[in-house]
């Protein structure tokens, strides 16, 4: 470009603004009509030195770049332009230090040379860590973890995850805990609900333990409530308890009724007579 006259200091800005991005001039090649205002003309450049210039770093980017006349053109910065560090972000370009890329808010995260951050989805949080680059700390967070079996996040950008509490439980990356059913229990911070074992039950919901059953009484695993028997006794028709066996009978246990001895008989037409043992007459049952 030859003989390139402005009106004014704010062209001379505009221009050289556009002028002086990438290639090389020489300063003999520009006159200006305004050279009062030295802080926007290229005095002592009158001799033909010429001024190189390179592309600046871009986004995400940092470089020891050169600055050229007016601040508005860089050297170099084509061969020497450096990712910003994972867990950092960087959204301008000309970029000339590794203090433009900017930790991660608290809940966002970055990969290396990013221009942005992005915000930690529910389940998840943000790991924190420290980076040391040319003597400058850096501590953004460069990873969202899932939380782990036991916790949860019920929030986007979470720092740490909640435990669960008991009766509670959650798989990994849970964004809520699960209430244990009836027949089951969990402790804070479990993976998941376990069903009570047999001799124990519950029939509430958000249970973290089961009761034993009741003497004589058992249950088997998951149960809600204790309905059987233990040997030698029964639970009888309508009953929330368990009986002795009647004489003359024996009792297995679990969800049997009473069972006559030889010589005795009961009346099986209905279960409310389970525990009327009668003797046979004449021998006639055995």
């Amino acid at each position: 470009f030859t003989n390139v006259e402005f009106d004014n200091n704010y062209a001379q800005l505009q221009y050289l603004d556009i002028w002086l991005t990438e290639g090389s001039f020489s300063g003999t090649d520009l006159t200006f009509i305004n050279k009062q205002n030295k802080a926007y003309s290229f005095m002592g450049a009158d001799d033909g030195t010429t001024l190189s210039c390179g592309p600046s770093c871009g986004v995400g980017e940092y470089g020891n770049c050169s600055l050229n006349i007016l601040d508005l053109c860089y050297a170099n910065c084509d061969t020497s332009c450096t990712d910003c560090p994972a867990g950092t972000a960087n959204d301008q370009e000309q970029s000339s230090d590794i203090s433009s890329c900017v930790d991660s808010a608290p809940g966002f995260v970055s990969e290396a040379g990013a221009s942005d951050c992005e915000i930690c989805d529910v389940g998840k949080y943000a790991t924190n860590g420290t980076t040391v680059v040319n003597g400058l700390s850096l501590t953004g967070s460069s990873l969202c973890a899932e939380c782990e079996a036991g916790y949860y996040q019920p929030v986007e950008g979470g720092l740490q995850c909640v435990i669960c509490e008991s009766g509670s439980s959650s798989d990994i990356g849970a964004s809520d805990c699960v209430t244990c059913g009836p027949g089951q229990y969990a402790q804070s911070g479990s993976a998941s609900c376990s069903d009570c074992l047999p001799g124990t039950s519950t029939a509430s919901s958000g249970s973290d333990s089961c009761a034993s059953c009741a003497a004589f009484e058992s249950s088997e695993s998951g149960a809600t409530s204790c309905k059987l028997a233990l040997p030698g006794y029964y639970f009888a028709p309508g009953s929330s308890s368990v009986d002795k066996c009647p004489s003359n009978s024996q009792c297995a246990g679990n969800y049997n009724l009473p069972r006559p001895d030889s010589g005795f008989w009961v009346e099986r037409r209905s279960a409310s007579y389970a525990d009327k043992i009668e003797r046979c007459p004449r021998n006639t049952c055995k």
